[in-house]
């Protein structure tokens, strides 16, 4: 598994300029500047990464807890949901 570098991050988005800047609350870990044409929206989506994250992990786990009650199963209404989570968190640390 990979590490990923901690939040919490901050989107450093100024209207009229071409690029933006995320940094992290840790000084040693390096700033990553953006200069794509959805600068802003990438910034915003970059820093808000580990809370989207902790989030995902918390309804999955929620989502484990409530099959488990269930017979282990996660039914038909959370069922491709909680694929899709684990896929996704797969992929965001680095186990995929």
């Amino acid at each position: 598994m990979t590490k990923h570098t901690p939040g919490p991050w901050e989107a450093h988005i100024i209207p009229g300029f071409k690029h933006s800047s995320v940094t992290n609350s840790n000084p040693r870990d390096p700033s990553i500047d953006i200069k794509t044409a959805n600068h802003a929206a990438d910034a915003s989506l970059i820093a808000a990464a580990p809370d989207l994250l902790a989030a995902l992990n918390a309804l999955y786990k929620a989502c484990e807890w409530r099959a488990n009650q269930e017979g282990g199963d996660f039914g038909p209404d959370i069922g491709p949901a909680a694929e899709m989570a684990d896929a996704a968190i797969a992929k965001a640390t680095g186990a995929k």
